[in-house]
């Protein structure tokens, strides 16, 4: 029997996020309460569903199977979610949202991540101009050929 496309989109999801190497905390002062590992999960099935942020944080709560799969003690509060979008920086969630996408599709499985809607993501993630001097970085952005990487 397979299992839900939404628990697989957590398992790719966390695996993708661990080997990207991506740091538990933003801080050594960060609360303890939730890792970035789970709150960027969150972020990307929240994106998948295709609902709001309140709304998405009802749902947490009878997600059960999800909270095991994260490890969740507490349901994040709507806002926690937000804002930690607005926190992580838009490339490390650009390379992790292209990879969890090519992972689920090497598995077979389908993902309506493609679609994400840009407009429910800040401002500083919708179009992400990067200038041609910092030449590593436009080598390695023009093989992931992302729509919403602009480069100059």
């Amino acid at each position: 029997m397979s299992e839900n496309r939404y628990i697989n989109l957590v398992k790719t999801s966390l695996e993708v996020i661990k080997n990207s190497h991506v740091p538990l905390r933003s801080s050594k002062y960060s609360k303890k309460k939730y890792t970035q590992h789970q709150l960027l999960t969150l972020i990307i099935l929240k994106e998948e569903i295709g609902m709001d942020y309140h709304d998405f944080s009802e749902l947490l709560h009878i997600l059960t199977p999800i909270n095991e799969i994260l490890k969740l003690k507490d349901i994040p509060h709507f806002t926690t979610i937000h804002k930690f979008l607005s926190r992580i920086s838009a490339l490390i969630f650009c390379i992790i949202l292209k990879n969890v996408i090519r992972n689920i599709h090497q598995k077979g499985k389908k993902s309506e991540l493609h679609r994400l809607i840009l407009r429910d993501l800040p401002v500083h993630m919708q179009v992400i101009t990067i200038q041609k001097e910092s030449t590593k970085l436009v080598k390695v952005l023009s093989r992931l050929q992302l729509p919403w990487i602009r480069l100059n």
